[in-house]
């Protein structure tokens, strides 16, 4: 018989990185900066803009 698989583990080292997060709300700058750059990178990667997507008739290596 297979053993089922834990889908709700944490492991220690994440729950001792979720109470010090917990246990220190403040960012630093670098956090912040970090943050601001993922949102942005997420931002561009869900919400690109349809003039950005190539089109079908252009090949990868025109703008090269």
């Amino acid at each position: 018989m297979r053993n089922p698989l834990k889908r709700q583990y944490v492991s220690d080292i994440d729950q001792l990185l979720n109470e010090f997060d917990h246990s220190n709300p403040s960012k630093s700058r670098a956090q912040q900066k970090e943050i601001a750059k993922h949102a942005r990178i997420a931002q561009l990667r869900d919400y690109a803009l349809p003039s950005e997507i190539s089109s079908e008739d252009e090949t990868i290596w025109e703008k090269f």
